[in-house]
């Protein structure tokens, strides 16, 4: 199982919380995080990008 976190434009400031997310995700099982920042992509396709190979790297764990 995995997850995809849409974060927000100031990820410095979140760093902690960051990681006690992760550890709460990964005790539900949750074994694959990515985290994207919008800011950071200029198309549609670029975020596409990502999720796809978030995805694959979830059927070649899974």
């Amino acid at each position: 199982m995995g997850a995809i976190e849409v974060g927000d434009p100031h990820p410095h400031e979140h760093v902690a919380a960051d990681a006690a997310l992760d550890r709460s995700w990964r005790s539900s099982g949750i074994a694959h995080i990515e985290r994207i920042l919008l800011k950071g992509f200029s198309a549609d396709r670029e975020v596409d990008a990502v999720v796809r190979q978030f995805l694959t790297r979830l059927r070649e764990h899974h």
